[in-house]
């Protein structure tokens, strides 16, 4: 617990935080199918107790935690942009907390906290959606601050241990269900269990073998309990034993036979449209699938490829983001395979029907592989080092907010909503709102709306706040770079002010993040625009220890007397 006259300065940032959070609007995109309307609809279907309801081609296509989430703030009648605020708001105190063992000035504490809480990557235009950035965020802070705690309580109780280890466990479990990425922290998870191992064997963890490896298997098997439980309950209501279809092995087959037929020089295009009349011929499988490529079925995709890419007029090629949502409508929708094992079924009959007609020599086929990703060529190199660099600097940079103009309360213009619209914004409780596909500005009202006027002053104040931080990220981070190079060589000559636990969870800090913004960069270049706040915000808190903690750790250094 901090200082008893820190308590109330906590209890005031935490209200502000919260009272920021309630008035700021929902971006409401009622009819985005793949994502926030297909996470509120698996909200409502799990508040009625029918788990993810009849199966389509989007059931299974996306995690289930967020909508769990959703789920619970929508049965508790919190907004879901305040439990999601509220959540990542308990994590970033938490893991303040947990750092007072190494920084027990309460004034640096505080900082930091306030740091964390005017996250930039929280209040973009884009994170204010029904989008799962929104609690993967959260997640992922939270999953820092128990291993941090995981430290800290080295020579506690083995009780208190479990217990830690069982919440640690049950935040990775749920991490993995929320996005299908999540190996992004695999290299961090790694070195942190290597960190831990050479503690123990070198014997500075405070801490035995034995209930380190009680702890470690306790974690691991609450991590494993959700997604058996997700798996489970999918296996019982549509006959697969899989959290998300796209990771079943059958869909990758599938995929990675057709991107086979792909072109031999770098391209977003997966199977291009002139090679269907020999794939079709090949494969009887494939043949099924014809009707959709003849039809204005997949129009959507299809025009949603060339506008995110500027071809006009457009060149009727799906773009790699967008085929394997073309593959999975064109299998349920047009092929007729209308349940979870007949899908899969398909899919492994597609496989083996275009990998036997490449090996035969009737298709012109590229090596074969067993993956989403496109093969790996030089030539992706300097364009993702162009990116990763993009990706980096839109951390330090401003982020686009809302244009209080458009802002419309649900009290005045509730009449103007289609069904859709309404029963998205009760599951989500989005009394305030815009409507992204609407860019009108809002009509005026017979009298003020007060929670208009409120979020208007407050998206102000996050504009100057935004400015301010397009050259404070900038500065921050060079003299974060100057502090961790100076660092070695000040404890260097004094050895007794070093504070290595801090500058392991500033580089793992680091490591996160880049490894974020790699994939990110990767991404970029080979399949979906990825330079973007959104994608980026899991990783800003991670970011943002980076550029405090060796500041931090240099005044610590420089001003604090040695430790006895």
């Amino acid at each position: 617990m901090p200082g008893r006259p820190w308590i109330p300065l906590y209890g005031l940032l935490l209200a502000g935080f919260a009272w920021v959070w309630a008035s700021l609007p929902l971006m409401a995109i009622p009819n985005a199918g793949v994502d926030d309307a297909l996470f509120v609809r698996h909200a409502a279907l799990i508040l009625s107790g029918q788990w993810l309801g009849p199966y389509t081609q989007f059931t299974l296509a996306k995690g289930v935690g967020y909508p769990l989430w959703l789920a619970l703030t929508g049965g508790l009648a919190i907004p879901a942009l305040l439990g999601q605020a509220l959540l990542y708001a308990a994590a970033a105190v938490l893991l303040v907390r947990a750092l007072s063992r190494w920084i027990p000035q309460e004034g640096a504490l505080f900082a930091l906290l306030v740091l964390l809480l005017a996250n930039p990557g929280l209040y973009g235009t884009e994170n204010l959606r029904i989008i799962r950035e929104g609690f993967y965020t959260p997640t992922l802070l939270l999953i820092l601050a128990l291993l941090l705690w995981w430290v800290r309580w080295s020579g506690e109780a083995l009780g208190r241990r479990l217990l830690l280890a069982a919440g640690l466990g049950l935040a990775l479990g749920v991490f993995h269900l929320t996005r299908e990425e999540s190996v992004w922290i695999l290299p961090f998870l790694l070195g942190c269990l290597a960190l831990r191992g050479l503690a123990l064997w070198r014997g500075w963890a405070g801490s035995s073998w034995r209930p380190e490896a009680a702890a470690l298997l306790a974690c691991g098997a609450l991590a494993v309990l959700p997604v058996l439980a997700v798996s489970a309950l999918n296996a019982r209501h549509y006959g697969v034993f899989r959290t998300v279809e796209f990771r079943d092995p059958a869909f990758i087959a599938a995929y990675s036979a057709l991107a086979r037929l792909g072109p031999e020089a770098p391209s977003l295009i997966v199977l291009p449209r002139e090679r269907l009349p020999a794939l079709f011929a090949a494969s009887p499988a494939a043949a099924e699938l014809a009707p959709y490529f003849a039809s204005e079925r997949g129009r959507d995709y299809l025009n949603v490829g060339c506008q995110t890419y500027r071809i006009t007029p457009c060149d009727d090629e799906f773009r790699a983001a967008w085929f394997m949502w073309a593959l999975r409508d064109a299998t349920v929708v047009v092929a007729g395979h209308a349940d979870a094992v007949a899908v899969r079924r398909f899919y492994q009959r597609l496989a083996e029907e275009v990998n036997a007609a490449c090996a035969r020599g009737e298709l012109s086929c590229l090596p074969p592989r067993h993956s989403l990703a496109p093969r790996f060529r030089t030539a992706y190199i300097l364009p993702s080092l162009r990116a990763a660099w993009q990706v980096w600097t839109t951390g330090l940079a401003p982020v686009r907010l809302p244009d209080p103009r458009q802002m419309r309360s649900v009290y005045f213009s509730g009449a103007e909503l289609e069904p859709r619209a309404s029963a998205f914004l009760d599951v989500v409780r989005g009394d305030l709102f815009v409507d992204v596909l609407r860019q009108e500005a809002t009509p005026a009202y017979a009298f003020p709306s007060l929670a208009v006027e409120r979020a208007t002053r407050i998206l102000r104040g996050l504009e100057g706040w935004m400015r301010a931080w397009g050259i404070i990220g900038p500065v921050l981070q060079l003299a974060a770079l100057l502090a961790l190079l100076a660092l070695p060589l000040l404890w260097r000559a004094r050895p007794a002010r070093a504070c290595w636990p801090l500058l392991a969870l500033c580089a793992g800090a680091y490591l996160l993040f880049a490894t974020r913004v790699a994939l990110l960069a990767y991404l970029d270049t080979v399949a979906i625009p990825s330079v973007n706040m959104l994608y980026l915000s899991p990783a800003m808190p991670c970011l943002l220890l980076g550029l405090a903690l060796p500041l931090m750790l240099l005044w610590r250094t420089l001003r604090r007397e040695a430790p006895r």
